[in-house]
């Protein structure tokens, strides 16, 4: 019996060592965990019109819609929950959302990464807020806000890096835009027409924008503060938001390609951003590039622009409180036009001290300016118009022009000192001078012999 029990044991013992050695031999293979994610498709467009269709759907578990989603409120039976449709990582249509009622969120697309078309967000009653798209990085078309009768607030998005344009208009209860913090580049940016806007301080990481900056009739917009990162704007256009009071944003830009325009901001006290602005106008829109600070009824500064090197026109006119213009100076070389208009309270104008040469310059309708700064460096000007300047007293500015084709000197009703002209009138000048109704009017031969005032 005991050589029995031996011969087991050994046996054992040889079969545990066997295993043993095999196991130090063979390599150990560490399987991988399953893949969890699987692409499931939708092909085509989907519409999801009640609570039924969004449940239904969302049953089927899709990862990617191919055509258009669209979730409208149309049947009566109305939504109000969607987050089973959180499988949902990419739409390669657009998105359009209309409609909703009950719907307060839109978690159910927080895995959405990829739009290829637009998202549209039009006429939603029960929306107030935009939660949910925590992962969306792309929106290749549109992104687009409009008639959202609750919305207050966009405070989302901030995934976000690119859409080809952005549009907030007509959200009547829309206050603050504080998100798209990571969206680096758009192509037209709009915020029209939203009556309880009052801020706009989002926008942190937006670098360009290649199209239209329209901010327009946003009756309680006070601040426009974000932007701190744009360095270029095809178009930047902001009229006719009746309470702001100040721009501060735009610290970087640099380039505007097209049209620059501050317009009919009633309440608009300063101006005081834009210190690294150096081109306004370049490549199609170089030859109808032009700035226009027009019909701000409380402005009272301009101070700025002091990098500016190169830009068509200038338009500054019908700023009724407006007492300076300060700032201008890098701006060297030629420009076509100066308009200077009906800017009743101008007292100083030290401005354009860089300027060599100019096709247009209009001073016209001050009440309060006596000396015209702004010549510093002035040459050649096509054709000057001084017109009812009312408290200006001399031209002693215009002493560095040596060509000018036509000067038009009339309505400045305190004006006698007009030595500013004799060098020129002493080079053989022959242009065409008009001077009347001033407090002195003095001949072209006046002006040769030395009877330059009174």
């Amino acid at each position: 019996m005991k050589i029995f029990l031996l011969c087991i044991l050994s046996v054992i013992m040889f079969i545990s060592c066997s295993d043993s050695n095999l196991n130090d031999e063979l390599p150990v293979v560490e399987s991988e965990p399953p893949n969890e994610y699987q692409e499931k498709v939708y092909d085509g467009d989907i519409i999801l019109s009640d609570q039924n269709d969004v449940d239904n759907f969302a049953s089927e578990s899709y990862t990617k819609i191919t055509g258009d989603l669209k979730i409208i409120d149309s049947s009566g039976q109305e939504i109000n929950d969607i987050t089973e449709l959180e499988s949902i990582k990419e739409i390669g249509g657009r998105v359009y959302i209309s409609s909703l009622d009950s719907l307060k969120d839109f978690n159910g697309l927080s895995n959405v990464k990829t739009i290829g078309e637009d998202l549209r967000f039009v006429a939603n009653n029960g929306l107030n807020s935009i939660n949910g798209f925590s992962s969306l990085e792309t929106i290749a078309g549109e992104l687009y806000f409009s008639h959202n009768s609750s919305l207050s607030n966009i405070g989302a998005l901030n995934t976000l890096s690119t859409a080809e344009s952005v549009s907030f208009v007509f959200n009547p209860n829309l206050i603050s835009i504080t998100g798209l913090n990571t969206l680096s580049n758009t192509g037209n940016l709009v915020i029209s027409s939203n009556n309880s806007l009052s801020e706009i301080s989002g926008f942190q990481s937006l670098e360009s924008i290649d199209g239209y900056f329209h901010v327009y009739k946003n009756p309680a917009l006070k601040n426009i503060n974000g932007f701190n990162a744009v360095r270029v704007i095809g178009r930047y256009h902001v009229q006719q938001n009746h309470a702001l009071t100040e721009i501060k944003g735009f610290k970087a830009l640099e380039q505007v390609n097209s049209l620059f325009e501050i317009v009919w901001n009633d309440e608009l006290e300063l101006i005081d951003s834009f210190d690294s602005l150096m081109l306004v106008g370049s490549g199609d829109w170089l030859e109808s590039a032009f700035i226009s600070i027009h019909a701000n009824k409380s402005l009272t500064s301009i101070n700025g622009f002091d990098e500016l090197k190169a830009v068509k026109k200038i338009d500054i006119s019908h700023n009724y409180t407006l007492e300076g213009i300060e700032g201008f100076n890098t701006l060297a070389g030629y420009i076509d036009r100066i308009n200077i208009v009906r800017n009743d309270e101008v007292k100083t104008l030290d401005c354009f001290q860089s300027l060599e040469s100019a096709g247009y310059i209009v001073i016209e309708d001050t009440k309060s300016v006596e000396s015209l700064a702004l010549f510093g460096e002035m040459a050649n000007i096509f054709s000057l118009r001084i017109g009812k300047n009312h408290g200006l007293k001399n031209l002693d500015a215009l002493d560095k022009l040596n060509e000018i084709n036509q000067i038009t000197i009339i309505e400045n009703e305190q004006l006698s000192d007009f030595c500013g002209l004799s060098i020129l009138m002493n080079t053989g000048w022959n242009g065409s001078l008009v001077i009347n109704s001033n407090l002195y009017d003095p001949t072209y031969e006046d002006l040769v012999a030395g009877n330059c005032s009174e």
